[in-house]
Formats: C-alpha cells, sequence, structure tokens
C-alpha cells in the first residue's frame, strides 16, 4: 500500500520545483552611477559616481561603502547613517542609471564604436549590435577579444558570422567587464597615388578564400570563398537582398593589376528572367548592392515587388546552396 506521506512530499516537491527562483539583485560596483533620493526631504537628492575604492560621498553622512551592495541593502545603510541626524527620514531609493561596473569596450569595423555598460553583459553579437552593427567593412569572422583585470593581454578570436549563420549564439565566448572586442575590417591599400578606388568602392587587400559582400544586404561582411561560387549563392550566404536594395545595379569588384574591373549585373532581369546566367565569382571579389533611389515612390514600389519574388527564390534555394556550399 503506498504511504500516503510520500505521494503529499511529492507533490510538495512538485509545486515547489514550479515556482521560479526571484532573480537576484544587482551588485553594485566601480564606476556605476546611483540616483539616490529621499522622497521626505528631497534636498537631499544626489546622484553620485561610485569611486574606484568602491565608496560613495553622501550629503550629511559622508563617506560609505557602496560596492559589493544591492541597491536595497545601500538604501537601508544609507537611511539607517542618515536617520542618526534627521529621524524624520526613514525611506531612501538608490537607483543604477549608468552600469559603470559592467562595461566593456567596442572598437575596429562597427558603426558606433565606444565604451558600453550593461546591467548584465549579453552575447558578444549582441553587444556588436548595440555598438550600432558591423560597419560594412566588417570580418565578423575574426573578431579578437583582448581580456581585462587578471587575464589582461590574453587575446582570442572567435567567427561570429558561424554562430550568427547557425542561430547558436548560445556557445559564443562569455564577455566580462572590462574586455575589449575588436571587429577587424577590410584595410584600404595604400599605392603610390593613395588609397585607390573604383565606383565609389576602396580597393582592398585579398584573403585568397575570401568574398566580400557589402550594401544592401541582411549580414554586410567577409565570407568563406567556394570552389565554382557564384554571385547569388554569396547574396544568400549574406542573408539576401533587403528591402531597399538597387537589383538592377549590383556591383562585382575584382582586384586586378595594376586595376581592379567593375562588372554590373541587372539582379532585377535575372529574378523575372532567370538570364543571364550566374556571375561567377573569384577569390578577393568584393559585391556591392547599392540603395534604391528613394526620390521615387514608384520605384520603391516596383522594386519591393522585385525583392519579394528575389526573397521568395532564395527562400527556397537557400537550404540547397548553403548544403552544397558546405559540403564542397
Amino acid at each position: 500500500m503506498i504511504n500516503i506521506k510520500y505521494i503529499f512530499l511529492i507533490i510538495l516537491l512538485l509545486i515547489i520545483s514550479n515556482v521560479p527562483l526571484q532573480a537576484q539583485e544587482y551588485i553594485i560596483g566601480p564606476d556605476d552611477v546611483l540616483s539616490i533620493t529621499f522622497w521626505q526631504q528631497s534636498e537631499l537628492n544626489t546622484t553620485v559616481r561610485v569611486t574606484k575604492n568602491g565608496t560613495i560621498n553622501m550629503p550629511v553622512i559622508g563617506t560609505i561603502t557602496a560596492s559589493g551592495m544591492t541597491p536595497t541593502a545601500l538604501a537601508n545603510k544609507i537611511v539607517d547613517k542618515i536617520s542618526i541626524f534627521n529621524r524624520n527620514i526613514s525611506q531612501a531609493s538608490v537607483v543604477v542609471t549608468t552600469y559603470g561596473s559592467k562595461s566593456v569596450y567596442v572598437t575596429g569595423h562597427v558603426n558606433q564604436p565606444g565604451k558600453y555598460s550593461f546591467e548584465v553583459i549579453p552575447d558578444i553579437w549582441k553587444i556588436i549590435l548595440e555598438a550600432g552593427g558591423p560597419a560594412e567593412t566588417a570580418m565578423l569572422g575574426n573578431v579578437k577579444i583582448i581580456r581585462s583585470g587578471e587575464n589582461a593581454e590574453e587575446a582570442s578570436t572567435v567567427d561570429v558570422a558561424e554562430f550568427v549563420e547557425s542561430g547558436n549564439t548560445s556557445m559564443l565566448p562569455v564577455i566580462r567587464p572590462g574586455d575589449t572586442i575588436h571587429v577587424p575590417g577590410i584595410t584600404p591599400e595604400q599605392g603610390a597615388g593613395g588609397v585607390g578606388t573604383v565606383g565609389g568602392i576602396t580597393s582592398a587587400t585579398v584573403d585568397e578564400n575570401v568574398v566580400y559582400v557589402y550594401g544592401q544586404v541582411a549580414r554586410p561582411g567577409g565570407y568563406q570563398f567556394t570552389k565554382d561560387m557564384n554571385l547569388l549563392e554569396a547574396i544568400i550566404v549574406a542573408g539576401g537582398p533587403t528591402q531597399q536594395a538597387e537589383l538592377q545595379d549590383v556591383r562585382v569588384i575584382t582586384k586586378g593589376q595594376p586595376y581592379s574591373t567593375v562588372a554590373s549585373i541587372d539582379l532585377k532581369k535575372y529574378s523575372n528572367e532567370g538570364v543571364p546566367s550566374p556571375f561567377m565569382l573569384r577569390p578577393g571579389d568584393t559585391i556591392f548592392i547599392p540603395q534604391v533611389n528613394t526620390s521615387s515612390i514608384w520605384n520603391i514600389f516596383q522594386r519591393g515587388i522585385v525583392y519579394d519574388i528575389l526573397r521568395l527564390a532564395i527562400s527556397a534555394a537557400s537550404t540547397i546552396v548553403i548544403y552544397n556550399l558546405y559540403r564542397r
């Protein structure tokens, strides 16, 4: 016979296991900016930055330690100390306005390089997006992480593009406070005449096994070149064109000596008629998809239809194409 006590215990454990754990409160650290308010005496309200030593300087009570405490615990500590001088103050509020103790630095080929602070530091891809996203010249396949603190001067590289492509960003390396994320990119080639440009595109040093896709595509950047890779395959790997893509004037820049050559391809015609045959790429080629002329609403409407047709074609073909690319 089943003991009713065991049944009760099992039910109790099941109930407890389904109760969500309370979210852990933020721990204050150096360089955090705190807004401290007293609703009973607003003239004491202040905004302070936690020093490198972990302290803050408060009116009336002077210097106190804040680092290592939660905002709630610090508020209680402030009330305990200030109530000695003013018994009417029984409540205080501490709000972290800038999470300076959890900052990382983003440099290189992103749209908004700089220092970024977070309550909880996200993965490297979300940090890059926070920095305005990768620039058109970014090489996401070779992003460098420079550690700080005890692991200072330690550096590693990560293929962010591979993780984003697979959708499994959970396996990206953990970023810690003070780390620097450097996104490399194409370096303009300096010659006797300075930086060479072709059709508005800067000529660049070439990696033998990379093609570059920039402009109006979902994921601009450098991608692994594979044998017999064509223009459409490269655009598929880069996520396909955006709605602002000028598909009638897709340009492919091929590096040569002494000058580069530029080919203009009408992808609109290809999507409608299936001709001409897909343009075959060479290692180091740069594909540039310009933005549609927004001065004409009718042009945008027409191109929107073409975009939808091409996106449908890409959706149908992308699985097969990417599968074939990885089999090579």
